[in-house]
């Protein structure tokens, strides 16, 4: 609901602020019908992320119609970042990025205790792992 109130509300009343006072009365009763749209998008991009760590490897799964997953061993990660804008510090919250040879992954609104514990078995893998790279 903070996503909706907070990215998606503002925009749409402009819009349909501004297209009533232009084109007509009308476009007003359109404001429900969009942001019923907009929810069930979010609620559904938003149902499909995850992530875990199963044994040796990390995943992390995202998708709208399908779900695509990524499968890393942990011992291959070069760099995790936890960033936190003011308002998901004070939600504790925070933004997982771990970066991979390959890609980077981000996961958004991640709670931070589950950040930091990541981060922190990322390092033990990486630390204790005596396997090549390649």
């Amino acid at each position: 609901m903070l996503v909706l109130g907070r990215t998606v509300l503002p925009p749409l009343l402009l819009v349909t602020g501004l297209l009533s006072l232009m084109v007509g009365w009308e476009f007003v009763f359109l404001l429900p019908i969009v942001l019923a749209l907009a929810w069930s998008i979010i609620s559904r991009v938003w149902g499909k992320i995850g992530y875990g760590v199963v044994g040796d490897y990390g995943f992390i799964s995202r998708g709208f119609i399908g779900t695509d997953t990524t499968v890393f061993p942990l011992f291959k990660v070069q760099r995790i970042d936890i960033r936190q804008t003011p308002g998901q510090r004070r939600k504790g919250l925070a933004q997982l990025t771990i970066h991979l040879a390959s890609h980077t992954l981000k996961i958004p609104y991640v709670c931070e205790s589950d950040c930091k514990n990541f981060r922190d078995l990322a390092l033990y893998y990486v630390e204790s792992s005596d396997r090549a790279w390649y």
